[in-house]
């Protein structure tokens, strides 16, 4: 089964992208989820959910680690345009509960080389939250903690309100979050 769509991180373009890795995954879960439940209120889970479950797309993987979506190589960590925003990745195992869908050892390799190319300069909004989760739940606390005291790379008002857009457009940091 494929999918298109933009991405959670709405830059990837929706006619060329195909089976997203965080949203395949969380497809995934949520039919998994859905035929849990009818199995607790003892009700039979519908033939095609499973038959879609059993051939939904896993996210695609390249060169040992996660990509984005279908079709990418290796080299994509490399290019500014398609590097600038990996937070989604990093929702496969910070986001998603556990799910068949994802393996916990190349989310944990995919976090460090997300660690490796996106620089504290751009990270924004709600992708500090979105990598100290994913940092807990793949055995990284010192991790885990810097991202939510990071605060030298946002910009607060007299208030102490995150600025919106405080360097150029960017959503503040996620509050809850911090």
């Amino acid at each position: 089964m494929y999918h298109r769509a933009y991405g959670v991180t709405e830059n990837s373009p929706p006619v060329e992208t195909l089976n997203l890795a965080y949203e395949v995954a969380y497809h995934r879960y949520g039919l998994d989820v859905a035929r849990d439940w009818k199995r607790k209120l003892g009700q039979s889970v519908p033939d095609k959910w499973t038959t879609v479950a059993s051939q939904m797309a896993k996210p695609p993987i390249v060169g040992g680690l996660y990509a984005q979506y279908e079709g990418l190589n290796s080299t994509w960590w490399e290019d500014p345009k398609l590097n600038a925003d990996p937070r989604s990745l990093n929702m496969l195992q910070g986001v998603l509960p556990d799910t068949p869908a994802v393996d916990p050892e190349i989310s944990r390799k995919t976090a460090d080389k997300i660690w490796e190319i996106w620089p504290d300069t751009k990270i924004r909004g709600w992708g500090r939250p979105v990598l100290s989760i994913n940092s807990a739940r793949i055995g990284n606390p010192e991790r885990a903690v810097y991202h939510l005291t990071a605060y030298e790379y946002w910009i607060f008002d007299d208030a102490g309100f995150a600025v919106r857009g405080g360097d150029g457009g960017t959503p503040p940091p996620f509050m809850p979050g911090t």
